[in-house]
């Protein structure tokens, strides 16, 4: 048989491939002479490559496994730690709603004189999302003094609560929720607030003042109370007491600040500085919280709508500037029972249109500012000045002192001496001369009259 590029050698060639791989010639491996492609041929007992797939990965160093190993462990702890963060995470879920969770029972207790408000529901929210859930057990009824509205057992899921209570009034009267009252046993576990308004009935009065009314009439307003707690625990609503007061008389165009008048921005003409203010919703309202014991800095100067102040007895003193550039003031009317000690520099300066000033008991010369009065009086009206205090008095020697107050005092100006002073004996030469005693009033003052 004769093939194209060479022959077949059956002796040397096939005695050369029974050897085996390692025996023989390249020639035996390869099967072929000549100019034929050569082509592996595989060892006795050896799969052919084709049939062999591709070859086996080298063995692994103990140095690589160790790495690969490591690697392994290295995932398999980072997995447990994202489990361990996770499972946590909605552990302090549970806690955090087990901790907003609280229960109540108890009474809340409203406080008002008289059978004017009849409350007509009550209803419980857990939170400013979610509604009102009536209190099926509760009674209606009028507030007379104390009302006790019993809640009945409650879990509440938010740190808060709100009780909405449903008010017919009976009265043309306004109320307004006035405070809530914590007793000693909650006042470090829970805080509270009321707010809302109960608006005048609409109804006709009665001869008691007062309107008949319905249950199914409607409200005439709501108040409502809010509880807070910080703590998961249970809250016994006794002892709460919820307020309701009449709507309090704003102090319009007033302004405080402690003790001390700080402003007037109002536009009455005739003005009566309160002795005492409250607070309300941010406002100065008529009350008994603070008392007024000072006209404060500059509190009143240059207003040029106010003609006449009257002050309380309870001002101790006139601060500097306090009542200034008032051009339109006439009259300051101070009472003979004033507390009154100081009047500071320049306190009615420029003010020069005053006619009528007093100087109580209480005020001695010496606490009078030199500059006290200067101008008053330059507006040409005549003064009347009543003098309660033998001191000033005695010390009113001529237009410097006791704050200039007789600087400008045009003819037909007139000085009130307390009788009781002149009787005592005490003298004043430069009213002795200047002024002409005109006799004593109605009120018990001796009357000295500027001549001209």
């Amino acid at each position: 048989m004769t093939f194209c590029g060479g022959g077949y050698n059956r002796g040397g060639d096939y005695a050369n491939y029974k050897q085996g791989p390692h025996e023989g010639s390249t020639k035996a491996r390869t099967g072929f002479h000549g100019h034929g492609k050569a082509r592996d041929l595989p060892a006795l007992g050896e799969k052919p490559k084709a049939l062999r797939g591709e070859p086996k990965p080298k063995p692994q160093s103990k140095k690589t496994r160790r790495r690969k190993i490591m690697s392994l462990k290295m995932k398999l702890t980072s997995a447990i730690v994202m489990f361990m963060l996770i499972l946590s995470t909605l552990v302090i879920g549970v806690i955090a709603a087990e901790s907003q969770t609280i229960k109540l029972y108890g009474n809340v207790t409203f406080n008002v004189n008289d059978t004017s408000l009849f409350v007509k529901s009550v209803s419980i929210r857990q939170s400013e999302t979610d509604d009102y859930v009536p209190l099926d057990d509760f009674l209606p009824g009028y507030v007379d003094e104390n009302m006790n509205v019993n809640l009945g057992p409650h879990e509440i899921s938010y740190s808060s609560f709100s009780l909405r209570f449903d008010v017919i009034n009976r009265t043309a009267e306004t109320y307004v929720a006035g405070g809530v009252t914590l007793p000693s046993s909650l006042s470090s576990q829970v805080s509270a607030s009321a707010s809302g308004t109960i608006n005048p009935t609409t109804k006709p009065l009665g001869s008691n003042n007062m309107a008949d009314i319905s249950i199914t009439d409607d409200p005439d307003g709501q108040i409502i109370v809010t509880v807070t707690s910080t703590i998961a625990q249970t809250i016994n609503l006794e002892g709460i007491t919820v307020s309701i007061i009449l709507q309090p008389e704003v102090l319009e165009g007033y302004t405080f600040s402690g003790n001390t008048l700080t402003g007037y921005t109002g536009s009455d003409t005739e003005i009566t500085i309160p002795s005492s203010y409250s607070i309300y919703n941010d406002q100065f309202i008529k009350g008994n919280d603070f008392e007024v014991t000072t006209i404060g800095f500059f509190a009143l100067a240059d207003n040029l709508t106010v003609t006449k102040i009257v002050l309380p007895d309870s001002i101790t003193n006139i601060s500097e500037g306090a009542i200034s550039g008032c051009e339109n003031l006439t009259t300051v009317e101070i009472g003979p029972n004033s507390q009154l000690q100081t009047i500071e520099r320049n306190a009615f300066r420029a003010s020069v249109n005053i006619t009528s000033i007093r100087i109580p008991k209480g005020v001695t010369s010496a606490n009078i500012d030199s500059t006290a009065f200067f101008g008053v009086g330059s507006g040409g009206q005549p003064l009347e000045i009543t003098i309660d205090n033998a001191d000033v008095y005695v010390n009113l020697t001529g237009p410097a002192a006791c704050g200039n107050l007789l600087y400008y005092a045009p003819a037909g100006t007139s000085i009130r001496i307390l009788n009781s002073i002149i009787t005592s004996g005490a003298t004043n030469s430069y009213i002795d001369q200047n002024y002409i005693n005109s006799g004593v009033d109605m009120e018990g003052y001796v009357v000295f009259t500027k001549m001209s």
